[in-house]
């Protein structure tokens, strides 16, 4: 087995067997709270900052995260259903709200927006 391999199955077992048994340990089940927060955050925050690091200055998918956050907090708080099952629905969601207007806008690049006064341009 490779290193890389090796390291992939150390992790996973830290992650799924060693953490839930050290939380079991110590008796405050308000860390998985805690870890389920950091870990959807940093997937977020993964996208925020391959953004930037391409050197773009666009944070769109924030609406994605935002609207998402909504339809799952809608959901719990008025409706009662469990957090995990609000991800993929409100997932479904914003995929099914926001993939027109990302197609529309896309096809319609801001630089085009620029251009095409120029060219079609004409003096009288």
């Amino acid at each position: 087995m490779t290193k890389k391999l090796i390291g992939l199955v150390v992790f996973l077992l830290a992650v799924f067997i060693a953490v839930p048994m050290l939380i079991a340990a110590t008796g405050r089940t308000d860390l998985y709270y805690v870890f389920t927060s950091v870990a959807l955050l940093s997937i977020a925050s993964a996208g925020v900052w391959l953004t930037f690091f391409i050197g773009r200055i666009n944070i769109g998918q924030g609406a994605y995260a935002l609207m998402g956050g909504y339809v799952s907090a809608i959901l719990i708080m008025y409706y009662g259903w469990s957090f995990w099952w609000t991800l993929p629905v409100a997932g479904i969601f914003c995929a099914a709200i926001l993939t027109p207007i990302e197609d529309a806008s896309s096809s319609f690049c801001w630089s085009d927006m620029q251009i095409w006064p120029m060219r079609e341009w004409t003096s009288r």
